[in-house]
């Protein structure tokens, strides 16, 4: 599946992003990911 394998090229920049404060929506555009698939890489990843 190509989603996986997208998720994990952007998990740890997402993630670094996301812990310094910025919003999914703010991440979301800056990869043009969709906010879902930001919120499910943060949901993953961040337990």
């Amino acid at each position: 599946m190509d989603d996986l394998k997208q998720l994990d090229k952007y998990a740890f920049q997402v993630l670094t992003m996301f812990r310094e404060g910025y919003s999914s929506r703010q991440i979301a555009q800056q990869f043009h990911l969709s906010y879902k698939t930001v919120k499910d890489i943060v949901e993953r990843f961040s337990h």
